[in-house]
């Protein structure tokens, strides 16, 4: 009983300093608290409201607490997944990706969580892939797209390959859903505007190379062997690159 009140006074504690005005106090409010949750089972409206508001944005610079406390808490969710329809942990994160607005830094907080966390994502790729694939130009071939924005939409279509590799090999439950054609032929079209659309020299010697392995992986040998591109679309660009 006293282990169970401390229990409830040290969450309590946690809480009080999530609502601080103070953005570093709250962000390492938010890592105590996904420490705890990670150690004690804790209510589902406590564990839905830490991750709500880490996901939430204005994201400043110091993003290393953030990411930290997403992990911690990626690993209590998993270990409370239910083979039962999409959990609302869920739900909210694909609503706030669906919210996506140019300079959102919650969107890519999200994707990035993804990348580091897919075993998480992969029962639910289903409500996510779309958007995924919709945000790569955003992330990539905007003229004042970062070389981490570029990576970052690189790791995402490998993450997705990934996925359906592992659907394919896999006998549970999980594994009927695939990834549309047409999102596929995106993602092979878009890996080819990528690499022939690179102004900065530095960009290109680390993006290209990437762009073109991963490319091979997806329309190799055990790769989507379906997917009919049309190079037609930029023979001009190509000969000009070479």
């Amino acid at each position: 009983q006293l282990l169970s009140e401390a229990k409830k006074d040290i969450f309590r504690c946690a809480w009080a300093f999530i609502s601080s005005e103070d953005i570093i106090v709250k962000q390492t409010a938010y890592l105590l608290a996904a420490r705890l949750q990670e150690v004690f089972e804790s209510p589902v409206a406590f564990l839905m409201s830490s991750w709500t508001g880490l996901l939430k944005p204005p994201h400043p610079e110091n993003r290393a607490l953030v990411r930290q406390a997403l992990d911690i808490l990626s690993g209590v969710l998993q270990k409370r997944m239910s083979d039962t329809g999409i959990p609302p942990w869920a739900q909210t994160t694909r609503r706030f990706l669906s919210e996506e607005v140019p300079g959102n830094s919650s969107a890519n907080l999200i994707y990035q969580l993804i990348v580091r966390q897919p075993d998480l994502f992969y029962p639910y790729r289903s409500i996510f892939v779309s958007q995924m694939v919709n945000s790569l130009a955003r992330l990539g071939l905007q003229n004042n797209a970062s070389l981490e924005s570029r990576l970052l939409s690189l790791e995402i279509i490998s993450v997705i390959f990934n996925w359906e590799q592992r659907a394919a090999g896999g006998s549970d439950g999980r594994t009927k859903w695939a990834t549309p054609h047409a999102f596929r032929e995106t993602m092979v079209s878009y890996l080819v505007r990528l690499s022939i659309s690179m102004p900065e020299v530095q960009a290109r010697a680390i993006i290209v190379p990437k762009a073109l392995k991963l490319l091979g992986e997806l329309l190799g040998s055990s790769g989507w062997n379906d997917v009919s591109f049309k190079w037609d679309f930029f023979r001009k660009a190509l000969d000009q690159v070479s």
